[in-house]
C-alpha cells in the first residue's frame, strides 16, 4: 500500500503562515520532512522572506515588478541574504585542519568551511557597494554586505567573508570588463546559484584593495562574481590584529570624498574674495608695486 503524505492535505496558505514565522535555521530540515513543505518553501516562502528582509533590494532586482524572479531564482537570493558560503566556496584552498578541536574532520568542515547560516545579520547595502567599487564603475549598482558578512577565526589568520549582488548585471560596465575573453575567468562555481561561470573582480580591477595583509605577508583578498551577478569573496588579516584597516578605509573616505571637495570650494571662494579686494585697491595703487591676485574669473 502506497504511503500517504498526510501533509499534502494541509492548506498552502496555512503552511506559509506557519513557516514564515519559524527561524530560517529550521527551513532546511523542514524541506526534508515532506515534498509538500519543500514545494511551499520554493514556491512562496523564499520570496516572502527575501522581500521582508530587504524590500529595496528585491524591488531593484525585479525592476519594479517587470521580472517574475531575481537572477538565479529565489532560493539563490535566500542563500545570499541568510547564508555564509564558507571558506572553500570563496576560493580559500589552504589546508585548514583543526588543531585543538576534538572530533571528526568531517564535522569540522561542515561547521566552519562549508556553507552555513550566518552567525549574525548581514544587511546588504547599496552604499557599501559604492565604497568598494572603483570610481569608473560608480554608475553600477552593487548591494554588498556591511562589515562584515561572516568571520572565520583560524589558528593564525582571521578570514572575513563578504557577499552581494549586482543589479541588472548584464548591462553593467563590470560585466563588460570581466567578460572580455577568458582573462578573468576562474575555476570556481557560484556560492549561491548553479552557475559555473565566475570571474575575478580583483584581477579585473573592479574592486578596490583595502583589506588583506600588505606588509611582510602576502596580500590575500578574493572577490568573484557569477553570470547572475552574485558576488562573494574574502579578506584575510592576522588573528588578533585590531581592525585598524577598517579605520584607515573610513579615513580615506572622509579625506577624499568629503574634506577634499569642501577644501576645494573653500579655497575657490577665498580666491574670489581676494581677487575682488585686490582689484578694488589696484586702481589707486597702480605703479606702486602692488601685485594683483591671479585667481578664478569673477562671474
Amino acid at each position: 500500500m502506497a504511503t500517504l503524505d498526510v501533509f499534502s492535505r494541509l492548506d498552502d496558505n496555512l503552511l506559509i503562515e506557519i513557516i514564515i514565522h519559524l527561524s530560517v535555521n529550521y527551513w532546511g530540515a523542514l524541506a526534508c520532512v515532506s515534498k509538500k513543505f519543500c514545494s511551499v518553501l520554493h514556491d512562496s516562502c523564499y520570496k516572502l522572506k527575501c522581500t521582508q528582509k530587504n524590500p529595496e533590494l528585491v524591488s531593484d532586482l525585479l525592476s519594479d515588478g517587470v521580472l517574475a524572479s531575481p537572477p538565479g531564482g529565489w532560493p539563490a537570493l535566500f542563500k545570499l541574504l541568510f547564508c555564509c558560503p564558507g571558506l572553500v566556496r570563496v576560493g580559500v584552498r589552504a589546508d585548514l585542519r583543526p588543531t585543538n578541536v576534538d572530533g571528526d574532520d568531517y564535522y569540522y568542515y561542515r561547521r566552519l568551511l562549508g556553507p552555513h547560516f550566518s552567525w549574525w545579520e548581514a544587511e546588504l547595502s547599496r552604499k557599501q557597494g559604492n565604497v568598494f567599487l572603483r570610481d569608473r564603475f560608480s554608475n553600477n549598482c552593487l548591494y554588498l554586505s556591511r562589515w562584515c558578512g561572516c568571520t572565520h577565526i583560524e589558528e593564525k589568520y582571521k578570514y572575513m567573508l563578504f557577499r552581494g549582488i549586482f543589479i541588472d548585471f548584464k548591462n553593467t560596465l563590470v560585466w563588460q570588463t570581466v567578460n572580455d575573453g577568458y582573462r578573468y575567468r576562474v575555476d570556481l562555481n557560484c556560492a549561491f546559484c548553479d552557475s559555473k561561470r565566475t570571474w575575478d573582480l580583483y584581477s579585473s580591477s573592479c574592486l578596490i584593495r583595502v583589506f588583506g595583509i600588505k606588509d611582510d605577508e602576502e596580500r590575500f583578498d578574493r572577490g568573484f562574481v557569477c553570470e547572475n551577478g552574485h558576488v562573494f569573496g574574502v579578506w584575510r588579516d592576522l588573528r588578533g590584529e585590531p581592525l585598524y584597516r577598517c579605520f584607515l578605509m573610513l579615513v580615506r573616505i572622509v579625506l577624499i570624498d568629503l574634506l577634499y571637495p569642501a577644501i576645494t570650494v573653500y579655497v575657490y571662494v577665498i580666491g574670489l574674495g581676494m581677487s575682488e579686494n585686490v582689484a578694488q585697491d589696484g586702481d589707486g595703487a597702480a605703479g606702486h608695486g602692488v601685485v594683483r591676485f591671479i585667481g578664478p574669473p569673477v562671474p
